[in-house]
């Protein structure tokens, strides 16, 4: 009798409970523009620190939207929704977002399975997707980056993502009959994956051009001259290696000593000239040729050594505005011209600040290589309020607080001279 009684009360519990929910007051309306969690599915972190960092960056909202409602667009028309829900604009949507609609959008493109995996990676997955169904290309290998031969460069195209720009690694290794072999080329190397198909007024707002210019020793004033020098690869992230140690203390850096690396000048050997015809030594510079609206920085700090790969924690310091000057083909251009170029290396003050960036987001990694914890730092829709963002958690978070964090992705968003108008208006 006591159980059945135990049962009557439980199962009256429930009904009671059931008719609350059917039948009593409606969830209090969300705050339009309010940033909201995101739902751990079991290994999604690295998902969902992207979903947030994606969703700070309103040039990048404003062209979903307006790609939106076009044909074949389903997995722009699910990203577009879910953003929207996570920065708090849909108004019929109540609760944390679960993002299994992204993950069916991806299909077979990306595997969700248990185990860590990598916010970077899944990036140019999902900026891949994005260009199928707005530009579907015909993806190419680069045949003039002369810096990779034989394995080495087969072994990279495969484990590389087309628009993806590979700086000069410190610790490139291949392997040769089981043993692991530093590259013939070091750190000095570079190589992209480019697009054969031409500019697009659809091109997604991180989609950028890298120049890349062989000036030969035998005729270096022609090709400072001549515009068919300049080979020009898309990019979507530029990807910024750590130094080689030098010393047993971890050094600290800035992101601005990782971009002057990014463009800094290598020697190239033996190099055959298409213009004088003879072989020669030649300078291999970079440079950014178009400037996006979205900029994606991405510090790699796993380095492969024949005992596995590791995470490196060196400290890097970012700004909240970033000054691109430095780094533009043009600038390098102008400052030929007048005759007064200097090394990078040793760095060079710019006497107007044209390409200024402003941060939007910063994706952190927490713990060891194959393990561990990805976190998001991102503006929020009011000015000068920034959040941190761990799954469902969300927290609003110091500037100061978000510029000591050691970060693994970094977004930029350009500064438009109406912003800029704005902002000394807000300091004055």
């Amino acid at each position: 009798m006591e159980k059945f009684t135990m049962f009557a009360a439980g199962v009256g519990f429930a009904f009671f409970i059931g008719l609350f929910v059917l039948w009593g007051p409606s969830p209090k309306p969300r705050k339009r523009g309010k940033i909201i969690g995101i739902n751990n599915l079991g290994y999604t972190c690295f998902l969902n620190s992207l979903l947030q960092a994606l969703g700070s960056c309103p040039q990048f909202i404003l062209w979903l939207e307006k790609q939106r409602g076009k044909k074949n667009r389903n997995f722009i028309n699910t990203l577009f929704s879910i953003l929207n829900k996570i920065n708090g604009f849909d108004e019929d949507f109540y609760g944390n977002v679960t993002p299994t609609e992204i993950i069916s959008s991806l299909g077979t493109s990306w595997n969700f399975g248990p185990g860590h995996q990598d916010a970077h990676e899944l990036f140019h997955v999902i900026f891949n997707a994005l260009e199928d169904e707005v530009q579907p290309v015909n993806r190419k290998g680069c045949l003039s980056d002369v810096l990779y031969k034989g394995n080495e460069l087969k072994d990279i195209l495969n484990k590389t993502k087309p628009g993806m720009i590979i700086a000069r690694s410190p610790e490139l290794l291949s392997r040769n009959n089981g043993e692991y072999i530093n590259s013939i080329w070091s750190w000095q190397c570079l190589f992209t994956i480019p697009y054969s198909n031409t500019p697009s007024t659809e091109t997604n707002p991180f989609s950028g051009l890298i120049t890349s210019q062989l000036q030969c020793s035998t005729c270096v004033k022609k090709v400072l001259q001549t515009k068919s020098s300049v080979r020009y690869d898309k990019f979507e992230s530029l990807l910024l290696p750590l130094p080689p140690y030098t010393s047993q203390f971890m050094p600290q850096y800035t992101l601005e000593d990782l971009l002057s690396r990014f463009v800094d000048s290598e020697v190239v050997s033996d190099v055959e000239c298409d213009r004088c015809s003879s072989r020669c030594e030649a300078t291999k510079t970079l440079r950014i040729g178009k400037l996006p609206k979205c900029l994606c920085l991405h510090i790699s700090r796993t380095t492969w050594s024949s005992s596995g790969s590791t995470k490196r924690d060196d400290p890097v310091t970012f700004p909240q505005t970033l000054i691109l000057d430095p780094f533009i083909y043009k600038e390098q251009k102008r400052r030929n011209a007048q005759g007064d170029a200097k090394d990078l290396c040793n760095g060079f003050t710019m006497t107007q600040n044209k390409y200024k960036y402003q941060l939007c987001a910063v994706i952190e990694h927490r713990g060891p290589v194959d393990s561990g914890h990805f976190v998001c730092y991102r503006r929020a829709h009011k000015e000068n309020m920034w959040l941190y963002t761990s799954d469902v958690v969300v927290e609003s978070v110091s500037l100061t607080h978000v510029l000591f964090t050691n970060p693994y992705m970094l977004f930029y968003e350009r500064i438009t001279a109406s912003q800029e108008t704005t902002m000394r208006k807000g300091c004055s």
